[in-house]
């Protein structure tokens, strides 16, 4: 959704000099932060609106196999911690 929002807005003015593209590009300072974790995002936004609390959930909602739903707050795939230490030395090349 992030680059389909940017690219809209650039099309928009650039390509297509639509003038509402091109004030929103001349008139603003835009910051683009693509997710990572959209489905923990959408589980966070989610409980927001009905709860109107924040919930720290910065796992996302995999669950296991055999399992048939994500536990909420705990589960999930640790997006940002999954990578190994040394990211491959050591390892043989073939």
């Amino acid at each position: 959704m992030t680059l389909y929002s940017l690219l809209k807005l650039i099309h928009g003015g650039v390509l297509h000099k639509d003038q509402r593209y091109l004030n929103l590009l001349l008139q603003n300072k835009f910051y683009i932060i693509p997710t990572v974790n959209v489905d923990g995002l959408t589980y966070i936004e989610q409980h927001y609106r009905s709860t109107g609390e924040v919930v720290a959930k910065r796992k996302n909602m995999h669950f296991p196999k055999g399992s048939e739903k994500c536990n909420k707050t705990t589960g999930g795939v640790d997006l940002n911690r999954n990578y190994g230490f040394s990211f491959g030395k050591g390892a043989k090349s073939k």
